[in-house]
């Protein structure tokens, strides 16, 4: 038989890490209502919340951020390959007859966005709607294999 004093010094212990444990749910982003039900489960639950917290709560998150870093740098060499091949084959800089104000915009946006400018792109500028969607219908129908558009919304 485990004396009171036991479970003082245990209940005592569990309630002081359960506080840096909310502190820590507190600072993190989190959805309110989820954070909430960890404080509730945390206090209510001496013992056993404290355990489904460390089984449940943060490691799992951590868990598929690890696993999104490692999918992500698997494919950033092959990516940076691809990037220069491509930017070698469609530098737009190199072209002869573009003009010196585009020279400059190209270059800024070479700097500012480390990305390589390429020709053989189009971009239109629609200020009726009627005139994009009808634009956009007649780009899906003679589309050969797919359609890359950008919208911006400009108050």
């Amino acid at each position: 038989m485990i004396p009171s004093y036991v479970w003082s010094i245990l209940s005592i212990a569990n309630y002081a890490v359960v506080a840096l444990v909310i502190l820590h749910i507190l600072r993190t982003r989190r959805n309110p209502r989820g954070m909430l039900v960890w404080i509730l489960t945390l206090l209510l639950l001496p013992f056993l919340g404290l355990l489904l917290y460390l089984l449940v709560g943060e490691t799992p998150i951590r868990r598929r951020v690890r696993r999104r870093r490692r999918r992500r740098r698997k494919i950033e060499s092959g990516l940076a390959q691809q990037t220069a091949v491509l930017a070698s084959a469609f530098d737009g800089r190199e072209q002869r007859e573009t003009p010196n104000a585009h020279l400059a915009m190209m270059q800024l946006a070479t700097r500012i966005s480390d990305t390589v400018v390429t020709h053989g792109n189009e971009v239109d500028v629609y200020h009726d709607a009627e005139r994009a969607f009808l634009a956009l219908s007649l780009a899906i129908e003679s589309a050969r294999s797919h359609i890359h558009m950008e919208y911006y919304i400009y108050a």
